[in-house]
Parts: C-alpha cells; structure tokens; sequence
C-alpha cells in the first residue's frame, strides 16, 4: 500500500540468520553470547573490505606487508576471517581450557587487527578481544558452531559476502547486518532504554531536526545505532567534510561497537573520547558546543552520583536558578536533560527521547528545572510517542526538543511559543507481538507538522489538530502548572459521528443490558439447582 512502507534495505536474510544463531545459543545468557556474535560480523567485514581492495591494487598475496598497512583495510596473518574459520575446521576438539582454543585464537586475531589503527579504534579491538579469553570449554564449542553458521552460504544461514557487489552498498549491508543483531539482542536482554534506539524513533527524530549542518553529539551513544539509522542522515554524513560526530559511552564493549560502526562507515569523522568513561560523573567534551545533540539517555537513573562529580555549585551543566543549582542523585532525567542544553551552541537544537515521567514529575527539583526550561524558552515542542515503540514492551517515552534560539534565521520567530504533538492515536504498524513502528506517512505527517510550525514559508500550513498537535504558549504552560504532558493541551480526539442519533444508541444499549440481566438470572438459577442436586446449599 502506498506509504505504508517502512522504509527498510533490500535485505531479506536477516530474520533467518539471526534464527539460526540463536538457537545455537541454547542457554546461554544473550548478553555473554553478544559478546562473542557481534565481533565476528566485524571480521567477516574487514576480511571482506581487504580482499576488495587487495584485488584492486593487484598486490600478490605474499606482498601483504606492502599493502596498506595500518590503514582501514589492512588484514595481518592469522587475523583474516579465512583464518577464522580453517582454525576451527582443523580443530578437533575445540573444549581444551588451555591457551590452544578457538576463543584464544580469535582474541589475537583481533589483537592483530588493532594494528596501527588510531588510538581509540586500537582500543575498541582490545575491548572485543577481551571477551574471547580463556571461554570455558560450552561457550568455545558454542562459538565454534557460530562461526561454521556465518561461513555458510547467505541461503544456509551465513554472513553474506559485504563485497560481492563491489564496495557500493558494502557499508549499508553491514549496517543492516549490524543492526539487525543489536535490535535482537535488545529484545532479549530488555535493555532498549539504553541499549538501542528503534530505527523508527531516530528517523522521527531525524526528520524533525534535520540535523544536516553542524557537528552532532550525543554523550549515551551505545553502539552508535543514533547516527546510522536514518538513511538521510548517513548520506550527508559520509559525503559532509565539514562537521563531525561527537559521543561518549559508559559500557567498555558498546563503546568498541560504536567505535568500531563509526571508523567503517564513515572513517575518522567522529570522536568518542579514547575509551569508555561515564558521561555524567566525566564528561569528555566538557565546556564544547555543539549545533546538533540527539540521544537516548538511560532513564530514570538513581545514585549516579559519586565523589568524581564537580561539587554541584562549581558544575556550569546544571542551570542557576535564583542563585542555586538544581540536580538530584535520585533520578538522573533532569541532569541528562540540563547537560544536553548545556553542550548546545547559540543556534543549537537537541532531540532528547525521555521517559513520559519526565513531563510531569512533582519532586521539587525536577518541577523547578522544568519551569526554568520553559521560562527560559528552551523548549520548543514535546512529542508523546505511542507504546510498544521500544524493545522493552512496558517502556513509555516521548521526545523533548530543545532549543537555544528561537528566532534563527531560516526558521520564524517562535518566541514564547512550545508545540504539543501526541502520537498516541497513530496506528503504526506491530511488526512483532511487543513492537511496533511507525510507518513512512506517519513518520512525514509528524516531521511535517513540527518544521510546518517552526517555518517562515510554510507556517500556513500548519493548523492546530484536536488530539494531535497544538502550539501552545508560555503562559499556557504556566497555567497547566508546567506540566508538559501533551494530552493537556492538545485536548481529546474529536468524537467520530456515526449519524445514529443518541436517542437510538441509548434505546439499544439499554435493551442490550435488559437482555443481559435476564439471561443472568437464568444462569444462576440453572447453577443453583446444579449445585442442590450435589447435596449443597447455596
């Protein structure tokens, strides 16, 4: 159906593979089996990227040393996915707990394959290697048949060939191969808060900001899925020389998977500081400004607070009210929330996914922090997005969008002016029993009502929608008591009249309960006899 489409790549083997692998998982725990699957799809990778290029350059096989070395491509001995994989056939038993197993063997590969990479990508590997060391003898037979699995033939089972068709679309199949694994994995482990951002909600985002012309930050950046799920915005990022990626990660191995996703999709464009480090307690980008900030911070995270954070009164993050800072370590919303404003520069925008809680907490710092964002001008639409969005099916979350200027050039003068959209009502499609995503009209509909409103050209077009948007104002806000819940200000659906007049409606559903009384009493008649001819009394 026209519209309906979600937008997804050419790619069908993904469900299948990822079925296979899984089931060979067995009762491992997913995320000590993450930790050996997604690796390996690296290595398939490179492998693949090296032969490309080696073939090109017509350098013999036995010349290796003299080809590339230390660059993107560069494939050292004994760290070659063939490598990989004629270790595990030749190996017979694969359960040793000595240095001879397969865990072992891949571990250096990786090893090998930090090279003469930049620092951080150097590191990255060392991170991936670290989980393959001395596997007990389960995980090394598990891991060998994950590796004769992705060997197979795409139509069996196994990792497609990222070259086949030459380097053009190479980047898009690893990303869909990628992706489609961490989403998995994000299912299972029930971690999509902080683990995965769904495709659908970074395209929405995407398509409301527009974050095409400045550098992009994002300090809870996972496995860099933020930056790469919007097919947009991974055009201009491979063709931009002007700007690039800004991130940090507190987890040592999802940092190594966004690392590692930036330098093979985009090369050097990006930096996420030299290792893992927690954003909140040691942010590695502290005093810089950024045009655009997009990200989904863990939410509602308690006692994040340790000796390593500045003394409140000396942290410029975290906004001056009435000659007081205002953060709490007993939920983490509202620093993620001032951060982010912090790090924008004077035109700068950020589209921050929070959970719903967020819009109208009532502990007193988060109410006094709300009412300065607002106050302030800061706040330039609200989105309440449907359920089901995220991986974890119970997860409720909208999307806070925040500006430092109102009043920039190419957009009109929305001073004093917040939009409401809610989404609830949009159908989307389910694409699982627990998810669903929006599709392609609806994702147009909501990005086109947000740049509709914020437009000089085309704010004609925009129109308040009972039960879907309203621009509301400051002092609307105010007297909602700065509660930001869209539902409020955009107000119910409109009634959809069927032309049955209430009359009739209320005859029938008055004759419909009559019916229902009756046959009431004739059941409970019918079981008290049953229950008389027992011999009890009821």
């Amino acid at each position: 159906m026209a519209g309906k489409k979600r937008g997804s790549e050419n790619f069908s083997f993904g469900p299948s593979l990822w079925k296979s692998a899984d089931k060979m998982r067995g009762k491992m725990d997913a995320s000590l089996y993450r930790v050996l699957i997604i690796p390996l799809i690296w290595v398939k990778y490179i492998s693949d990227s090296f032969d490309y290029h080696k073939n090109l350059s017509s350098i013999s096989a036995e010349d290796k040393k003299d080809f590339s070395e230390g660059g993107r491509y560069w494939v050292p001995n004994k760290a070659h996915w063939d490598d990989i994989t004629t270790w595990t056939a030749s190996e017979d038993d694969t359960s040793g707990s000595d240095d001879d197993n397969l865990g072992n063997f891949i571990a250096g590969a990786l090893t090998k394959l930090a090279g003469k990479k930049d620092p951080a990508v150097q590191q990255a590997y060392k991170f991936f290697a670290r989980g393959y060391h001395n596997l007990d003898p389960l995980s090394n037979r598990v891991l060998a048949g994950v590796v004769e699995l992705f060997n197979r033939p795409t139509a069996n089972g196994g990792l497609p060939d990222f070259y086949a068709e030459g380097s053009g679309r190479s980047e898009d199949l690893l990303g869909y191969v990628y992706e489609f694994f961490i989403g998995k994995f994000a299912e299972k482990e029930k971690r999509g808060g902080e683990f995965y951002t769904p495709r659908t909600v970074v395209k929405l985002i995407v398509k409301m900001i527009e974050p095409f012309d400045g550098d992009i930050y994002d300090g809870c950046c996972g496995s860099g899925g933020m930056f790469f799920q919007s097919p947009k915005l991974v055009e201009r990022l491979r063709k931009s020389v002007d700007f690039k990626i800004y991130g940090q990660e507190a987890n040592s191995f999802t940092w190594a998977c966004a690392v590692l996703n930036l330098e093979y999709r985009i090369g050097g464009k990006f930096d996420l500081g030299p290792h893992n480090e927690d954003t909140l307690l040691k942010p590695q980008h502290r005093g810089m400004k950024f045009r655009y900030a997009m990200t989904n911070p863990p939410f509602n995270l308690k006692h994040w607070m340790e000796e390593e954070v500045p003394p409140i009164e000396q942290d410029e993050r975290w906004m001056l009210i009435d000659d007081k800072r205002y953060v709490t370590d007993s939920n983490a919303n509202f620093a993620w929330i001032q951060h982010y404003l912090d790090h924008l520069d004077s035109k700068g925008i950020a589209a921050i996914v929070m959970t719903n809680g967020s819009l109208s907490s009532a502990k007193a710092e988060d109410k006094i922090v709300r009412e300065a964002i607002v106050e302030g001008d800061f706040l330039d639409c609200v989105v309440l997005l449907p359920d089901k969005m995220f991986t974890n099916a119970g997860i409720s979350a909208c999307i806070w969008i925040l500006t430092k200027d109102k009043t920039r050039r190419q957009h009109r003068n929305r001073s004093g002016e917040t939009l409401f959209i809610d989404c609830r009502k949009i159908p989307g499609e389910m694409v699982s029993r627990t998810q669903r995503e929006f599709v392609e009209d609806e994702l147009d509909r909501v990005g086109r009502t947000y740049n509709n409103w914020r437009s000089k050209k085309n704010f004609e077009s925009y129109e308040d929608e009972r039960g879907f948007c309203k621009s509301a104002t400051t002092v609307d806000i105010k007297e909602h008591g700065y509660i930001l819940v869209p539902g409020r200000y955009v107000g119910a659906p409109p009634y959809d009249d069927d032309g049955v007049p209430f009359q009739e409606k209320m005859n029938g559903h008055l004759e419909r309960k009559r019916k229902l009384l009756k046959e009431s009493k004739r059941l409970d008649k019918e079981i008290r006899k049953n229950i008389q001819e027992l011999g009890f009394e009821y």
